[in-house]
């Protein structure tokens, strides 16, 4: 855990619903807009789910994942005011849940490395300081923690981001655990995204202070989260914070969604609850930077993307994944513009 408070400086986000930047206009974007049709054929029987498509191509090469997340970093080091060349010597961390799999389909299965990706990337920037990590849907919720230690502990900037891209091997196996929703129309269930992005962390001068942080491990749930360990990590993360502007909850639309409403409305009950995935999808392993960048950018604004209004304050930022690996911080804005 890290007390110690860091700030968001700038950041990027590409997602169905389109692109924005912590530091500029925030679109007006409507829930559960920007959906296709996905299919894919269990057991020889085709079915179409619907899926928050972020990218002109169903199935991204890994090139065309290295030019994303080389785009939103180098997007996110610009919107804080770095220069580009600063990325020789920022501390990168990446998130994501299958990388590179979906090249792995295209091209009939041939092999491929998780640490791919970093090591494109250490070659690009000429910055031997990237790191990747792959914890499900919590992966770059952790790579955004790793560089809040790295900033809390040695000051400067560091970078976190966070890349999903569609491929049928996850959209199959959510669909095995009958998780997904099955019809557009359907909007208690989980729909699964793409997204890309990218934010600088900041000893100081930032756009929004992030403070907080905390992670778990839950040994007893490894596919729900556990009542007593989601408990444990909200007082956790509400250690020394006395009030909560509101929360924004990992809020996948799934099963796990009123166990993580009753136990926040149980130890909180006035508090406002928010989720974003109805606007981008549950990006996986990207949604720790993906949202958080969304947050960030609506905190600035004082309101989501569909004009409901969002008050300045303290919020809790929840993330929830498989093998029970949890996370969580305190974005908070005192001043919108």
């Amino acid at each position: 855990m890290n007390r110690k408070s860091v700030y968001l400086r700038g950041g990027s986000l590409q997602c169905a619903q389109g692109s924005i930047r912590i530091g500029g206009s925030l679109p007006a974007w409507q829930p559960w807009a920007n959906r296709v049709l996905r299919r894919i054929t269990p057991f020889g029987q085709t079915r179409d789910l619907p899926y928050f498509a972020a990218f002109p191509n169903e199935l991204c090469s890994k090139n065309a994942q290295f030019v994303l997340l080389e785009q939103h970093i180098r997007a996110a080091v610009a919107d804080a005011g770095l220069p580009d060349n600063s990325l020789s010597q920022l501390p990168v961390f990446i998130g994501s849940g299958t990388y590179v799999l979906a090249d792995w389909e295209q091209n009939g299965g041939s092999s491929y490395r998780l640490d791919e990706t970093a090591a494109a990337l250490r070659r690009r920037f000429r910055n031997p300081d990237i790191c990747a990590l792959a914890t499900s849907c919590t992966a770059s919720a952790h790579a955004l923690i790793q560089a809040v230690r790295h900033v809390a502990l040695h000051g400067g900037c560091a970078v976190a981001a966070g890349i999903e891209t569609f491929n049928r091997t996850t959209l199959a196996h959510f669909d095995a655990m009958n998780l997904l929703a099955r019809h557009p129309d359907d909007r208690h269930a989980m729909t699964l995204g793409e997204a890309v992005a990218a934010v600088v962390v900041c000893a100081r001068q930032g756009v929004v202070r992030l403070h907080g942080c905390t992670a778990q491990t839950d040994y007893h749930a490894l596919t729900l989260p556990d009542t007593d360990a989601l408990s444990q990590l909200i007082h956790s993360l509400l250690n020394d914070i006395p009030r909560l502007a509101g929360v924004k909850l990992h809020g996948t639309g799934g099963a796990s969604d009123q166990t993580e409403r009753q136990l926040w409305q149980r130890l909180h009950p006035s508090c406002p609850l928010l989720r974003l995935k109805p606007y981008l999808g549950h990006t996986l392993g990207a949604a720790g930077v993906a949202e958080t960048v969304l947050l960030a950018a609506c905190l600035r604004h004082r309101r989501l993307p569909d004009q409901t209004a969002l008050p300045a304050g303290a919020y809790a930022n929840v993330f929830l994944g498989f093998g029970g690996s949890h996370a969580a911080w305190i974005l908070e804005s005192p001043h919108a513009d």
